[in-house]
């Protein structure tokens, strides 16, 4: 192997250990992505308006959100704003969701969550895998996110007793 491709091999693997060390867990994920929702919530509510008034997310965007979608799920317009993300091939997935009827939820694709009576956290575990998704409450119709396809959140924290 030439030395020029063994230096790329190893420079590769050094960055993805590096890039395993910075993960955030869902708390860190949570505090970044609340703090930045309070810093530009006029942002949020402009684009949220705009969305409902055109009932698609097409053409609106806010600096750093990596993509924005609106769907009807039951009775409820909800618009979903993805915020970060790490990992590869699964990884984890945060964000901001607004709901209109102010009930946790993101998509069809989710079923009915659990609320957790002892930190107010919504969440949903695959029975038979590792897909974790949890929401918790910012303010009235917003919500933080974290989808976890390698179920590494301790879901235990949210059972409920």
């Amino acid at each position: 192997m030439c030395r020029h491709c063994l230096g790329l091999i190893m420079i590769t693997v050094i960055l993805m250990l590096l890039g395993c060390s910075f993960n955030k867990s869902f708390s860190q994920a949570k505090e970044q992505t609340v703090k930045f929702f309070e810093k530009n919530q006029n942002d949020f509510e402009t684009a949220k308006d705009t969305i409902l008034t055109a009932k698609s997310a097409d053409d609106v965007s806010i600096k750093n959100i990596s993509y924005i979608s609106f769907d009807t799920v039951e009775t409820s317009d909800m618009i979903t704003f993805d915020y970060d993300a790490q990992g590869m091939l699964g990884g984890q997935y945060w964000g901001i969701v607004f709901s209109s009827d102010d009930i946790p939820g993101i998509d069809n694709s989710i079923p009915t969550l659990t609320e957790s009576e002892t930190k107010g956290i919504y969440y949903w575990e695959e029975s038979d895998g590792n897909n974790i998704f949890a929401m918790e409450r910012i303010t009235e119709n917003w919500f933080f996110y974290y989808f976890d396809y390698d179920g590494h959140l301790n879901i235990s924290d949210f059972r409920t007793k």
